[in-house]
Order: structure tokens, then sequence, then C-alpha cells
């Protein structure tokens, strides 16, 4: 029998396979019943927010070969991996993707070639926030594709293409790409077993 978080995290699955909240809601009041026994309404913005937060959880994955180079692990990476994390840094990629899980969680400014995302503008309406997008985290990115705030971006090569040239002003060499492309590979880690929901 699974416990009260693992129900949580199913239906946060569930809700972001969903086209809409609206949509995932058909057919989920006994799965939300079962997982909030003591509310009347448990289909509300706050249990919403906590399956989506505890399913999100789930994608935490700490021992991705990066993570064992950090600690004492000197073959956990190769050699280009490394010179592709020397890259990362050098070339100024740090500045916004950094920290544990290599992003500053800030919005920039990136005008994506082909692109007709307004980006946060959309929300805020604030002329200044035209095409500025959160830094996404790096943590899986060799998995995650396509790239960029569009999905045009198919492989993660043309992407770290398309950054230096947008964010850093730099037309990186394709020895700086399979560099940089490998050490961003480091950063994914064994993703977790999880039961992935029928949708109603």
């Amino acid at each position: 029998m699974r416990n009260k978080y693992e129900v949580i995290s199913a239906l946060g699955a569930t809700l972001l396979l969903s086209a809409s909240a609206a949509q995932a809601s058909d057919g989920l009041d006994d799965k939300f019943s079962a997982a909030y026994p003591d509310q009347e309404d448990p289909i509300n913005a706050d249990n919403l927010g906590q399956a989506l937060a505890a399913f999100q959880r789930t994608l935490n994955t700490p021992d991705a070969p990066f993570d064992r180079y950090l600690r004492g692990d000197m073959d956990a990476i190769s050699e280009q991996a490394k010179n592709g994390m020397v890259a990362f840094v050098d070339n100024g990629c740090i500045a916004c993707h950094r920290g544990a899980n290599f992003t500053d969680s800030q919005f920039h400014a990136i005008q994506v070639p082909g692109s007709t995302d307004l980006g946060r503008y959309v929300v805020t309406g604030e002329e200044r926030d035209k095409y500025r997008f959160r830094t996404p985290t790096l943590r899986n990115v060799g998995v995650t594709y396509p790239y960029m705030n569009n999905g045009a971006t198919e492989t993660l090569e043309e992407a770290v293409a398309i950054m230096g040239q947008e964010m850093l002003g730099r037309e990186f060499d394709e020895p700086t790409i399979d560099n940089i492309t490998a050490f961003l590979h480091s950063l994914t880690g064994e993703m977790p077993d999880f039961e992935v929901p029928s949708l109603p």
C-alpha cells in the first residue's frame, strides 16, 4: 500500500501530464479524496500545489556523475566533461546556471531564433519583461529535449551554440560545444522509478 506522499505525488504526475487543471480534475475526485480524506472539497489550489510539488520532488537525481565527481570520485566524469566544466565556467555560463541545480531562478532576456514568445511580458505587461524567461535548471538537461522556450531546438549541442550567441555574445567552436555538452550530460542522474498514472 502506498503512503500519503506517494499518492499525492502520483496526483502531481497526473496533473503535469494533463492539458489543464480543469481537465485533470475530471475523474480524480476519488484519488484526491483518498489523499485528503479529512477534507470535504479536496480538489483545491493548495492540494493541487502539494500534488505537483510532491511529484516534482520525485524527479530529484542527486547521484549524477557530476555529484560523484564533487564527492571525490575523480573518474566519475570524463576528461572531456572536465574540459567542458572549465569552458562552462570560463565562458560565463555559470553566471546564470549556478548552485546545486544550476539555475539562479531569475528572469533574463533572450531572443531565441524563430520564437515569437514574449516571455514574462505576457504575465506582467511590463515592457522590460519582453523576452525574459526564468533560467531553467540544467539538472537532467541531457534528457529533457527539445530545448529553448519554443521547443524548436532538438539537440543539446545546438542549444549550447544558441546560448553562447544569444546570452554570451560568443561563437563557440565545435570542440567547445562538444566539451560543454559532455559536461552537461554529467548532470543527468538516474531517474527514480515511479508509476505514471493513466489519465481519465
